[in-house]
């Protein structure tokens, strides 16, 4: 999900994209049982280049959890991939937690990582990407767009190590 806001100085545009890291089931989705009654359940429609493209954002209320599809050509396949994503982050919690039920998962322990600001890239006045977990800035913004993520893997490598006792 990719939002653009204007800032409170004029001109100044600060731009926010979301990416989750969540594993891919390519044969079948897990088989993970979720009552509909705890998802709410959201579509719209946006107008693209004459087409219009639907939208589809599900949460699940006990969690908190969201996910949101686009670029299918369907409500019908947005849900199926979404309802994808979802039981896969759901997986990913359940396993974190050490349980083996979704009525087990405590939404208070859920990581606030979901929604963690990771990375600021700056465009204007100067070129600047910050990493905000460990504090590593590069002035090679170019670079890093173009893949040479290194610095910063590195450096949440060895924060980690200093946070596992």
């Amino acid at each position: 999900m990719i939002a653009f806001y204007f800032g409170a100085v004029q001109g100044i545009k600060d731009g926010a994209a979301a990416i989750d890291v969540i594993p891919l089931f390519l044969e079948s989705s897990p088989d993970l049982q979720i009552d509909e009654n705890d998802l709410e359940i959201t579509t719209s429609y946006e107008e693209e280049q004459g087409r219009t493209s639907p939208s589809l954002t599900i949460h699940h209320i006990p969690t908190g959890l969201q996910v949101w599809s686009t670029g299918e050509r369907s409500c019908f396949a947005n849900k199926l991939k979404a309802l994808n994503r979802l039981k896969a982050k759901l997986l990913i919690v359940m396993r974190e937690q050490g349980v083996s039920n979704l009525a087990s998962i405590r939404s208070s322990d859920i990581s606030s990582s979901w929604n963690q600001v990771i990375r600021r890239y700056v465009f204007h006045p100067n070129k600047l990407v910050e990493d905000m977990k460990t504090g590593v800035q590069l002035s090679d913004l170019t670079a890093v767009l173009n893949g040479d993520i290194e610095p910063f893997i590195g450096a949440h490598i060895n924060s980690r190590r200093h946070e596992i006792p």
